[in-house]
């Protein structure tokens, strides 16, 4: 397939994009704005923009003119493709008619385009009207346009600025910069919400141009009826709403090669042709300002056509309407004429959508960074031919073409949220999009340790637990505790009671980004905690000297501990000093049980026999090492031993 590379935008460079036709900027009211390049043009039946395309009465209506299956007659290169942004879902409509002192608006001019906007919403999506093409064009969050709003229009009555423009026979031209400049005002005095599900409609009346810039080439009439672009409001260069021009459609200027009015005959003789071409202009615009709001970055062909310019002035069959003329669309019981759009499912202009066709996109649910992941793509009432995958990555870099087939194996090399999309081509020729959001985490675990308090605790009373030292505590998103004791908690800092004495093991497992982190430690319930006393009053010594004559004889002695509650190891050590160098000269230990009196033998090492057999008076250290769970005490204490005369 071949894709339109120069797409490969990320939303947040979409800032840096210029219009087409020269960069736009504008404040007001304490407000500033810059526009995104601008998209939709509208293009004047009869004018140089135009195109090659036939755009004569019988090509644009009824049964020999476009019909569904055609393709683009303007020069587009359909399908349109997404390029991994967003799309507008629930979109509110802000009219704004802009006609100071001295300029007005036909009479059911703006009332007649309300009228319209109302009965869309009451009927949007139904597959017997054109707004049901919207729903194959989604991003991660859904469809475009799932609801629709109307707020009511705002009179605008602002004196104009001066000309930014010229045009012969207007009696004021107004720049894509003063224009966004009132915009932006008027959002500011009514205290409007700016976000991209925002739509703000600017309609000039009669006798008021506008210009793309300071060219008076590039003007409504020549090149265009009508533009829509994206702007970020105040300082946030991320949030966007989107801005919609209709000029008057019934506007004729000496510079003008074309003209937005229908050709005489078609349309409900009900409805002036200045509203019919307002109803389906604005149409074209609002369905494209949701489906592809940030230009660009939605959906857009490789020629840089939207859904509607596929299908600009198209109208397809018609019916004899009520009283006269003719309508294609029926909406909310009104007679409507209104252009095609193009549907990507049945690969042409429709006036609503006939396939039905569905794609959706399954993903491990935990994905680790540097991993390859294998994705997995269903299309639903169609068969497939080709897949393309792409995606943007968290960094907002957009990689286009990244694989094929229904189950490609890509590597997601950063953390955070990708959105990945597939463009599935059936086998009649239609496209189908599925989008999906994969969310990749950090490669190493979360470490998972906890510390406790009392540090010693008796049964009875309550032991606080706290995590200590796991990484990025504030990206925890579960924790999981197990006392070792029928008792459990989900809390952070959760406590418990131990009722009886023991040795209990707790758990606390940690998830982060999906990931899982463990840790096991023991904690010791003792009826009483050991004193660093316990030592000296413990070891049954016959005084501070002590005759080893029997010590030396059988290689061992007794010495007699008491000590706390707990069930824990006892180690006694003596050591000696030669030479200003620490030897052992022995050793016992024992693993004691809860409560009483411990009775360790002491045996003498190599060295130590050596040391008391040369030396008539050695001092001693004797330490006492005592461990239950995590915790320990310690005491010793010197004795001098003697060697008994012979």
């Amino acid at each position: 397939m071949n894709r339109w590379k120069s797409r490969a935008f990320a939303i947040a460079t979409a800032v840096a994009l210029a219009m087409t036709f020269g960069a736009g900027s504008a404040s007001g009211s304490g407000l500033t704005i810059h526009a995104t390049r601008i998209a939709g043009v509208v293009r004047p039946i009869g004018s140089e923009a135009s195109g090659s395309g036939d755009r004569t009465a019988s090509r644009l209506f009824g049964r020999g003119g476009y019909q569904l299956g055609d393709s683009s007659p303007y020069g587009g290169t359909p399908p349109v493709l997404y390029g991994g942004g967003p799309v507008m879902h629930a979109v509110t409509t802000h009219v704004i008619a802009w006609a100071p002192s001295g300029f007005s608006f036909p009479s059911g001019y703006v009332s007649g385009y309300e009228q319209y906007l109302s009965d869309l919403s009451h009927d949007l999506g139904l597959s017997s009207n054109v707004s049901s093409v919207l729903a194959q064009y989604i991003d991660a969050s859904g469809s475009a346009m799932t609801s629709l709003t109307n707020d009511a229009p705002i009179s605008d009555t602002d004196s104009y600025p001066a000309s930014g423009c010229h045009v012969s026979g207007a009696g004021v031209c107004l720049t894509e910069a003063q224009l966004l400049s009132e915009v932006t005002s008027q959002i500011a005095s009514y205290r409007l919400t700016s976000d991209l599900n925002q739509s703000y409609i600017l309609l000039l009346p009669p006798g008021v141009d506008s210009c793309y810039g300071l060219n008076s080439t590039e003007c409504e009439g020549q090149a265009f009826c009508a533009y829509h672009d994206a702007f970020p409001v105040g300082n946030d260069p991320i949030t966007y709403t989107t801005f919609t021009l209709v000029p008057y459609t019934g506007s004729s200027y000496n510079n003008t090669a074309g003209h937005c009015e229908l050709p005489t005959g078609p349309g409900p003789a009900n409805i002036s042709p200045e509203v019919i071409a307002l109803d389906s202009i604005g149409t074209h615009e609002l369905f494209e300002s949701a489906t592809d709001p940030v230009v660009g970055l939605g959906y857009m062909d490789s020629a840089g056509y939207e859904i509607a310019d596929e299908c600009e002035f198209i109208f397809g069959p018609e019916s004899s309407a009520t009283p006269s003329g003719f309508y294609n669309q029926l909406i909310n019981g009104s007679q409507y004429l209104i252009q095609e759009m193009w549907s990507n499912q049945d690969n042409g202009c429709a006036p609503g959508v006939a396939a039905t066709a569905t794609a959706s996109i399954t993903a491990p649910p935990t994905v680790r960074t540097g991993s390859t992941v294998r994705l997995s793509a269903t299309l639903a009432n169609a068969s497939a031919s080709t897949y393309e995958w792409s995606y943007t990555d968290p960094l907002g870099e957009t990689e286009l073409d990244r694989a094929s087939g229904p189950n490609p194996k890509i590597r997601l090399p950063i953390a955070g949220t990708y959105m990945v999309w597939v463009t599935i081509t059936d086998t009649a020729g239609g496209t189908v999009t599925g989008v999906t959001n994969v969310a990749v985490s950090d490669s190493h675990r979360p470490r998972a340790w906890f510390t406790w308090r009392p540090a010693h605790p008796r049964p009875g009373m309550t032991v606080r637990f706290s995590p200590r030292g796991v990484a990025s505590t504030e990206s925890i998103t579960r924790y999981s505790w197990r006392f070792g004791h029928r008792g459990t908690s989900t809390w952070a800092i959760p406590s418990h009671v131990y009722r009886a004495v023991g040795k209990y093991t707790v758990t606390l497992t940690v998830r982060q980004d999906g990931l899982t982190g463990r840790v096991h430690r023991s904690i010791a319930v003792a009826a009483r905690a050991p004193s660093s006393a316990w030592l000296r009053k413990a070891i049954a010594l016959s005084g501070d000297q002590l005759d080893i004559a029997g010590l030396l004889s059988n290689n061992g002695t007794r010495s007699t501990v008491t000590y706390g509650g707990a069930t824990g190891r006892l180690v006694i050590t003596w050591h000696g000093t030669v030479k200003h160098r620490k030897i052992v000269v022995a050793r016992g230990s024992q693993t004691v049980r809860s409560g009483g009196i411990a009775h360790i033998t002491i045996r003498l090492t190599a060295a130590g026999r050596t040391l008391l057999a040369q030396s008539k008076t050695s001092k001693i250290t004797v330490v006492g090492r005592f461990r239950w769970g995590s915790s320990s005490v310690t005491s010793s204490r010197t004795l001098t031993i003697k060697r008994p005369r012979r």
